[in-house]
């Protein structure tokens, strides 16, 4: 160690509490807790705070612990929350992205937990990805952003749902029916319905539309410069 440096306690003698206003460089070691405030830093390119473990077990490490040490624990209260931050151009701090968690239920053996994540869209923070104990939840207040699952096979837009409207496009981004599937894959159908079981009540395809009474088109068929090719139509009355 330089002069400069100062030791505080040793392994007989330690300090209860040690207090610092800024600390500007170096690192600090613990084996207890520590409690501070704000860990600040100008220098661009650096890390703020590295939490290390040099445990050469297999068990888990550096980890971090976010406990709501209540005494009297409800439904639904916030266990932990991360704010991402940063100034808008009215050198206002915004609050960019926020990552939420709560414990739905506190009854013990059966308890459950909820995470939220949201995302600032047009100055309102937005609720994009809400995980239940019964259900995952995608843009649960059905804004206008659209949902897509891509594939190293097809690329972009393997699976996409058209939020304007609420069409879905299988590989393709812009569905114009409820359910559209674009392919272009050589020698093999667009599309297969099995349901099989060697028995006399397993059912093909159920097709309902059109009025009670009049004229339906069940089915259309068109070339692939979309020419008809005829359709099944059924009338009744």
């Amino acid at each position: 160690q330089s002069d400069s440096d100062v030791d505080l306690g040793s392994s007989s003698v330690r300090w209860k509490d040690a207090y610092t206003d800024t600390l500007t460089t170096g690192a600090v070691t613990a084996t207890g807790t520590i409690s501070c405030g704000v860990i600040s830093s100008s220098i661009s390119d650096h890390t703020n705070l590295a939490l290390i473990s040099t445990n050469a077990d297999a068990t888990a490490g550096p980890r971090i612990e976010l406990l709501r040490n209540s005494a009297s624990p409800a439904d639904s209260d916030v266990c932990g929350e991360i704010s991402f931050q940063a100034k808008n151009d009215a050198d206002e701090y915004v609050e960019i992205i926020d990552i939420k968690a709560s414990i739905a239920d506190v009854t013990d053996g059966t308890e459950d937990g909820l995470l939220k994540i949201r995302t600032m869209r047009g100055g309102t923070l937005r609720e994009s990805l809400s995980i239940y104990d019964y259900q995952t939840v995608f843009n649960g207040e059905s804004q206008d952003i659209d949902f897509r699952i891509d594939s190293s096979g097809f690329g972009t837009h393997n699976f996409f749902l058209q939020a304007s409207n609420g069409y879905i496009g299988i590989q393709t981004d812009t569905p114009e029916h409820p359910l559209q599937l674009n392919a272009n894959v050589a020698s093999v159908y667009a599309m297969k319905i099995f349901h099989d079981g060697n028995n006399v009540n397993r059912y093909g395809l159920k097709i309902q539309c059109g009025a009670d009474d009049g004229d339906q088109v069940f089915a259309a068929f068109e070339d692939g410069d979309g020419n008809s090719h005829g359709s099944i139509q059924g009338s009744s009355g």
